[in-house]
């Protein structure tokens, strides 16, 4: 059995958000693409900066400000980019049971977009 200490876990939270700082999330109506980060002429239904602050065992990760759509959609998957706009990962959206919840899936223009919850696998 390996213990990890409460001072190594806050070290690597503390490098995860320090990868994560300055990243966005794109949030995509249609198929997505089967290799991870490959390009995509899906519509991008908007583009999200997000926050990132450690707290304990835990990061937290929350849009900045009042997100807003930019197209009509239904969202079905979202890519997490790097503050150089270098892919990050991709991920399944929904309303449960999925890496990015949303409170609904279909947006319109100036649709208010809420995150219930956003989870990183092996964090």
């Amino acid at each position: 059995m390996i213990i990890v200490t409460d001072d190594l876990v806050t070290v690597a939270m503390h490098a995860i958000a320090a990868e994560l700082q300055g990243s966005k999330l794109q949030l995509f109506a249609g198929q997505r693409p089967s290799m991870p980060g490959e390009t995509t002429t899906e519509t991008l239904i908007a583009e999200i900066n997000l926050q990132i602050a450690v707290e304990g065992r835990f990061i937290t990760i929350d849009p900045v400000g009042a997100p807003l759509a930019r197209a009509q959609g239904v969202a079905s998957w979202a890519r997490v980019l790097k503050a150089d706009d270098s892919w990050l990962m991709d991920m399944d959206a929904g309303t449960e049971n999925t890496d990015l919840i949303l409170n609904n899936l279909q947006f319109y223009p100036g649709s208010t977009i809420l995150f219930k919850q956003l989870k990183f696998a092996g964090v």
